[in-house]
């Protein structure tokens, strides 16, 4: 598609995106056998429950699956159901491998399953970033501005303070029935995944390979160039 045409067409959109959060895939592979020599073949067969709560991680998924050379339509998908309906039906062994995020991938490794796969490993892929409409980015720009700021403070202490001490700080009022150890865990995890990104800045190479798994798996049709669609200068803010 010409600029032009997709200039026209995004025109009609009324929302423009600024400011990464999450820039790697926090979601996990749990099975109920070990498997540390993954391949996504092994994925043919086993009984999978697939995350449905929010569209991106079957959206990736099935983006992984066809460069791998297989079709996503041969996974044997169980039925659609919550993370935490899936954490469930894998303790009662009637998922063999799951997909999902923590804590409940800490919760079924507690339990004795084993990590296949962490989505982290893709890369960065702008999993989380913050949107809004044209008009608010113009008219409240300081207050959009602040919130990268913000932002930017939170990734720089992320990266900075141990797991334990991030975890003693949240965990009480956000996860109380969590223990701390636990969420520790979670946070070192996602560290060493490099879940979470320095800066607010949102890279064009992460934008797109976001953008190919929304394409190829059907949830947008139109491929909008990052500067029609990223306000660059916003993300930047504070940085």
């Amino acid at each position: 598609m010409h600029h032009n045409e997709a200039q026209r067409l995004n025109n009609d959109c009324p929302l423009i995106c600024f400011g990464q959060v999450v820039a790697r895939d926090p979601f996990i592979l749990v099975g109920q056998e070990p498997n540390p020599d993954f391949h996504f073949k092994d994925l043919i067969g086993p009984k999978i429950g697939v995350a449905t709560d929010v569209p991106t991680p079957w959206l990736t998924l099935q983006d992984d699956l066809s460069r791998a050379g297989l079709d996503p339509s041969s996974l044997n998908r169980t039925p659609d159901a919550s993370m935490q309906e899936n954490t469930e039906l894998f303790k009662k062994g009637a998922i063999d491998v799951v997909q999902l995020f923590e804590p409940y991938a800490e919760e079924l490794i507690s339990f004795g399953g084993h990590i296949w796969h962490s989505f982290s490993s893709r890369g960065d892929i702008a999993f989380t970033t913050f949107y809004s409409t044209k008009t608010f980015v113009t008219e409240r720009r300081s207050a959009c501005e602040a919130l990268i700021r913000a932002i930017n403070k939170s990734l720089q202490m992320i990266h900075n303070e141990s797991p334990q001490e991030i975890a003693s700080i949240i965990c009480p009022t956000f996860f109380p029935d969590l223990k701390i150890d636990s969420y520790a865990r979670i946070i070192e995890r996602y560290k060493a995944a490099k879940v979470w990104p320095k800066t607010t800045t949102l890279p064009v190479e992460s934008f797109v390979r976001l953008k190919a798994a929304l394409l190829s798996g059907g949830l947008i049709q139109i491929d909008i160039p990052y500067d029609l669609i990223i306000d660059q200068q916003l993300s930047e803010c504070g940085v």
